[in-house]
């Protein structure tokens, strides 16, 4: 039903979306214990 190179870009974006969430977290600072649980749960 899902062909290979659809699952691909699910994986890619997901990879992309990740990245940009981490690095917001990381820009932002420190804010308290949840931006690196979020990170260790990611």
């Amino acid at each position: 039903m899902v062909n290979g190179d659809w699952g691909k870009d699910i994986y890619q974006w997901t990879w992309i979306i990740t990245v940009q969430v981490t690095a917001r977290l990381a820009l932002a600072g420190h804010h308290g214990p949840m931006p690196g649980v979020l990170i260790m749960r990611n």
